[in-house]
């Protein structure tokens, strides 16, 4: 879409832009319901504190789920991001409870030439909630806006 990002795949279905400077796109159906839930399914027993690295920036809970149990997945979101399946991490599914959170904080690692730096993030929500439950993006400026309805699949 531009020559300074990530080149992303802008004829996937679904893609749309509602954010640029920082893009910021969305994603309808990417997973099917059966999918979300063999996710969480398989993320159900091995979930772990997220506390214990984040410096109390995240409450939630987490997991990694094995790349051999998301290949069709991977291979998904490669195609949508335009990059080589092995460059993805293996998928993380967090778990946040009623009053757990996630701090304002930025992916990028600043200092950290010796480790891999995310080129883009991938949320996926998994599932919906009464209340809460959403993501805010506190970078951007306020008269900006995101294109997008509360709830859009």
């Amino acid at each position: 879409l531009d020559h300074q990002h990530l080149a992303i795949n802008a004829d996937f279905p679904g893609l749309r832009a509602i954010h640029r400077d920082p893009w910021i796109f969305l994603v309808s159906d990417l997973l099917s319901r059966a999918e979300c839930e063999e996710l969480m399914v398989k993320a159900g027993p091995h979930f772990q504190s997220s506390g214990g690295y984040s410096n109390n920036f995240r409450t939630s809970c987490e997991c990694r789920v094995a790349r051999h149990e998301t290949q069709r997945l991977h291979a998904r979101y490669a195609k949508l991001l335009n990059v080589p399946v092995g460059s993805l991490e293996a998928a993380k599914v967090s778990r946040y409870r009623r009053d757990e959170f996630f701090r304002n904080h930025v992916d990028v690692l600043s200092g950290t030439d010796f480790l891999e730096n995310r080129i883009a993030t991938l949320f996926v929500y998994l599932n919906d909630c009464e209340a809460g439950g959403e993501t805010r993006f506190l970078s951007l400026p306020s008269q900006r806006s995101l294109e997008y309805a509360v709830g859009e699949k």
